[in-house]
């Protein structure tokens, strides 16, 4: 059975003014109004921001990344952006003894790969055929743009994304490597054929509607 990832507030033991209080108080520093990023955010994004600093005070800081379970604990409306509050180090991935990351769909890097293989992929794409939410999909794609294989670019409300080759030679023989690898694998085949079934399919499920079709897959087909 596959591990559940869990988050906690970034360096939370600053905000903690009595820890033998019950429930525990919560500091919340001036310092924070200089705060680029955290000025940055959405007014709804910071109350979350708020909301999930006391959530952590009841839990030892340590939360499942449940973007509805979390919204429910804090009495939020809106959807949290765990993607924007991670970019922004406000949140962090709470990591085992050994430093790795809990995370219960370690695969999702390496199938977004897969169906960027050759093309340009929309993210709807991914969300429809890899069958898991759109943040956690953003969130992969993101580790590896920040890795410097993948490259984004959006028309309008479609967010694209395609492979780029590393200027290192040696991590970019390494991802030929893994390219290759992912044609001769019977998982990564089984979805390349879901995504181009999905690209032609006569009634696209709602999340795709309207979306740039894959050049390259509905030229195989």
């Amino acid at each position: 059975m596959s591990r559940k990832r869990y988050l906690r507030v970034r360096n939370f033991d600053a905000l903690q003014h009595y820890k033998d209080r019950n429930p525990i108080w919560i500091k919340i520093y001036c310092s924070i109004l200089e705060d680029y990023d955290f000025a940055r955010l959405p007014d709804e994004t910071k109350f979350h921001a708020v909301g999930l600093m006391l959530l952590a005070s009841r839990s030892n800081n340590k939360f499942p990344d449940d973007e509805r379970w979390l919204r429910a604990k804090i009495n939020a409306e809106k959807e949290i952006n765990l993607d924007l509050l991670l970019e922004i180090r406000f949140l962090e991935v709470v990591k085992d003894e050994k430093g790795v990351e809990n995370d219960e769909n370690s695969d999702g890097k390496r199938t977004t790969l897969n169906l960027m293989r050759d093309t340009e992929v929309c993210v709807c794409f991914f969300v429809e055929v890899i069958g898991t939410n759109q943040p956690k999909i953003s969130r992969h794609l993101a580790y590896l743009r920040k890795a410097g294989i993948v490259a984004a670019r959006r028309d309008g409300i479609w967010a694209h994304y395609r492979i780029i080759m590393p200027k290192n030679e040696n991590a970019a023989r390494i991802l030929r490597d893994v390219q290759e690898w992912l044609k001769t694998d019977k998982v990564m085949q089984k979805d390349r054929k879901q995504l181009a079934n999905v690209c032609c399919a006569l009634q696209p499920p709602a999340t795709i509607q309207g979306a740039p079709r894959p050049a390259s897959v509905l030229g195989s087909l």
